[in-house]
């Protein structure tokens, strides 16, 4: 995205979610099922999609952080989510399959609406940001969103420094399934950064996603630590 968007909770119910592994049934064990108590893959992902229909309705915006399907080829799994209830920002995660498929096919849309046609054959497809597809909007590899008046930076990883960081800015990321101490709501060594993975809300509030009201709670809680020169507000400067 080329600038920060702005939200109010005042207008829209806002959820945070990450690392679904919707799919994913891996060789090793405990599968990422397994660590999250399910018996099988199927029994996690009926319950990950009970789950958002029981959250989330048209008017919640979802920050989906990656890792949402695996190994899902042709995209089925990932399009279904396209067509559940809520608007969703989409941040790439390192497992894109099911989400570059539809990825590309919303570029390849949007460039036939642009009157451009689809690129040549044999010829990679541009890289475009946002592009839509159903309810969920690809925003790259991060959204940087000003929230009540609080800036908060969205990734898939975790970085070490993010904007606003010297102005009580927070950042939130996944990737991790809750296995880095300092990411995890009660870790305070790395400031204001939460895990909002689907391990880290299953542990803390029973469900596979974190509120607006948990997030500021959270981030509020660990305290602002600044890493470098900036201390302070640097936005528009």
């Amino acid at each position: 995205m080329n600038k920060p968007l702005k939200f109010s909770s005042r207008t829209h119910k806002l959820l945070w979610c990450s690392d679904f592994h919707l799919g994913h049934t891996p060789t090793w064990s405990p599968a990422p099922f397994e660590t999250r108590g399910f018996k099988s893959i199927g029994e996690h992902d009926e319950w990950v999609k009970d789950q958002w229909f029981k959250h989330v309705d048209d008017s919640t915006i979802v920050f989906q952080l990656g890792d949402t399907t695996f190994k899902d080829p042709k995209g089925e799994m990932f399009r279904q989510l396209t067509q559940w209830p809520g608007t969703v920002y989409h941040v790439w995660g390192n497992h894109r399959s099911g989400a570059t498929q539809i990825y590309h096919e919303g570029v390849g849309n949007l460039l036939s609406d642009w009157g451009c046609g689809r690129s040549g054959a044999g010829l990679p497809l541009p890289t475009i940001y946002p592009v839509t597809v159903g309810n969920t909007t690809f925003v790259g590899d991060s959204l940087h969103a000003w929230i009540d008046g609080l800036s908060v930076f969205m990734t898939h990883y975790a970085w070490y420094i993010w904007p606003e960081m010297g102005n009580d800015g927070g950042a939130v990321c996944g990737h991790s399934h809750s296995s880095c101490a300092e990411l995890n709501p009660d870790g305070k060594t790395q400031g204001r950064v939460l895990d909002v993975g689907i391990d880290n809300a299953i542990k803390t509030n029973g469900t596979a996603f974190f509120t607006w009201d948990e997030v500021k709670r959270i981030l509020n809680a660990k305290g602002k630590v600044v890493k470098d020169h900036h201390n302070g507000s640097v936005a528009g400067q």
